[in-house]
């Protein structure tokens, strides 16, 4: 947390002060999302009969292995250099969805029209298959899994390898403001059956993530206990659409390639990121080659 930022932490967490002559705060960070002390997380981790917990009076005595602080400064501000890109690529990402929600709003001024959402788009649940947890395990690989709300883990093959937007269908399937869960996935993917998989009809896939970002799904939620949209009442969703689509839909086109290029990007550097920092503190990727490398990329 940066010095100076108040914040009131619940009771399920803990606040940790670095010994600022012993590790460098930025390398401190980089060093607790590392797989070896991820790994340590796990073996101290106590498997109660509610929930997982970590005796924090046994932490102290944690040993671990940290380079000197001479090596620990210049790996932070590597690792750290990367985070920024990340972070303005995310804002990058924002304004792209603004941009969007503006020119379909604008448009909608100029003359619009109530259409059904079963009349706008493909609807692909059918090919959905749900894997259990332990089948995934068997399973592992680099594709990514879907669930309602996002992606749940990585398994060996895809059952699309397309543009799509997935609608929360079971569990997770509203906001607080009463719009639908939306994902707009793209590549090579496994979708569970808690996301209806949907692609442009008659609009592209892309201007129907718009569409369906804005509309409010309050009245389509079902059931007591886990909400639900079945795919019968999303089909009912009158969109709210502008009469003249076809120079906005390329503009909207335009913008979700550069989205999806922003986005493949940061999976990599996150990717560059995670596998850096073992490869440094072990002395197999020099510091200086590091800087060379984060130089070029961002």
């Amino acid at each position: 947390m940066p010095e100076g930022v108040r914040a009131c932490l619940g009771r399920r967490m803990a606040l940790l002060r670095p010994n600022s002559s012993v590790v460098d705060p930025k390398f401190l960070l980089y060093f607790y999302l590392s797989p070896a002390f991820q790994r340590m997380i796990a073996r101290h981790t106590i498997h109660g009969a509610t929930v997982p917990r970590i005796g924090l009076a046994t932490m102290p005595a944690w040993k671990v292995e940290i380079p000197s602080l001479a090596v620990q400064r210049p790996i932070g501000e590597v690792l750290g250099a990367l985070d920024d890109k990340l972070a303005a690529n995310e804002r990058l990402l924002c304004k792209l969805d603004e941009l969007d929600a503006a020119e379909f709003a604008e448009a909608l001024t100029a003359g619009n029209k109530r259409t059904l959402l079963g009349d706008l788009a493909a609807f692909h649940n059918r090919r959905r298959i749900p894997l259990s947890s332990r089948e995934r395990q068997g399973r592992s690989g680099s594709v990514p899994y879907y669930g309602a709300a996002g992606r749940l883990d990585y398994v060996d093959r895809a059952l699309f390898d397309e543009r799509l937007v997935l609608v929360g269908e079971d569990g997770t399937v509203i906001r607080q403001d009463g719009r639908p869960v939306v994902q707009y996935v793209w590549g090579p993917a496994w979708v569970n059956n808690h996301a209806h998989v949907l692609t442009g009809r008659t609009i592209s896939t892309e201007s129907l993530r718009v569409a369906l970002g804005r509309a409010n799904v309050t009245h389509l939620v079902t059931g007591a206990v886990q909400p639900k949209i079945s795919m019968g009442n999303l089909k009912t969703l009158a969109l709210e659409m502008p009469s003249e689509m076809v120079r906005l839909e390329s503009r909207i086109d335009a913008r979700a390639a550069v989205f999806r290029a922003i986005s493949d990007e940061n999976k990599v550097l996150a990717h560059t990121r995670d596998e850096l920092l073992p490869l440094l503190m072990s002395g197999r990727v020099r510091v200086k080659d590091a800087e060379t490398f984060v130089e070029e990329v961002v």
